[in-house]
């Protein structure tokens, strides 16, 4: 379980054999409650993303229980340890993070503030330079960054 004292492991070794671990992450992002309805049931679901010392990146999930009890205790930027999920291949049309998993956590999840610590970024780039971007998958999310030269007029 998430002891706040007990080892961790980086966000990159997971994989989805493993059934004991705990990620020590910073939330770097935190969706809105959603409802859904369809003919299996309805619920409710919410979805962050985690970042590590690493800077290994991965999305997580909440559903029904589990969204009602985290969402209110998950607050964007604070870093927490959380263990008791389970790791499935990602659905990248979900999901922005760099990672092939994501994990979806239920209402027994243990999951646990911790102090601020420097050594977890806030944010994660990974720049890619223009003249790739002709290559890069269909709706996948790059980072770029560039330097204005000039700023004209709106030419149509």
């Amino acid at each position: 379980r998430a002891d706040p004292n007990s080892a961790t492991q980086p966000i990159e070794s997971l994989n989805p054999y493993q059934n004991r671990w705990t990620i020590k992450a910073r939330v770097t992002d935190k969706g809105e409650m959603k409802s859904w309805n369809n003919a299996r049931g309805s619920g409710t679901l919410f979805k962050i993303e985690l970042l590590d010392d690493r800077g290994g990146e991965i999305s997580a999930c909440f559903f029904k229980e589990a969204a009602e009890k985290f969402y209110p205790l998950l607050e964007k930027n604070q870093v927490y340890t959380l263990s008791n999920g389970k790791l499935k291949v990602a659905n990248k049309q979900f999901s922005s993070c760099n990672s092939d998993y994501e994990i979806t956590f239920g209402a027994d999840a243990d999951i646990r503030i911790c102090a601020e610590d420097s050594s977890i970024k806030s944010v994660n780039f990974n720049f890619r330079r223009l003249d790739v971007l002709e290559h890069a998958e269909p709706n996948t999310t790059v980072d770029v960054i560039g330097v204005v030269k000039s700023c004209g007029d709106l030419n149509e």
